[in-house]
């Protein structure tokens, strides 16, 4: 089981992520490209799983 509680550095990535994406009108997939990570690095810091 994973006990990993994301940092409230990670937190603010992520969100911040999110607000960059949602204002550039682009998909995780795009964004992860864009970033040189893969899609489920992305979707697990979008959802707090970092």
């Amino acid at each position: 089981m994973d006990d990993h509680e994301p940092t409230i550095r990670s937190r603010e990535l992520g969100e911040g992520l999110r607000r960059a994406m949602v204002d550039a009108g682009l998909t995780g997939r795009q964004a992860a490209r864009l970033l040189g990570r893969s899609q489920s690095w992305v979707s697990r810091l979008l959802s707090d799983k970092t």
